[in-house]
């Protein structure tokens, strides 16, 4: 991991959804506000759909 408060900006763009287990995407974001500057930005996106028996259809795993 990079040095703490090195970095202005994290960006992430539909990758967290993919992430079944809640405990690894909690830890991700611990490593991402280490590596943050003061006032720096985290940037990211979630699938945030309902769970439907047609979204869950297609594959997406299952919220926790």
């Amino acid at each position: 991991m990079g040095r703490s408060g090195a970095v202005d900006l994290v960006y992430s763009l539909i990758v967290f959804q993919h992430i079944a287990d809640w405990t690894a995407i909690v830890e991700y974001f611990s490593r991402i506000g280490a590596c943050l500057a003061p006032g720096g930005v985290c940037w990211v996106q979630f699938d945030t759909r309902p769970v439907t028996l047609p979204y869950l259809a297609v594959g997406r795993p299952s919220q926790p």
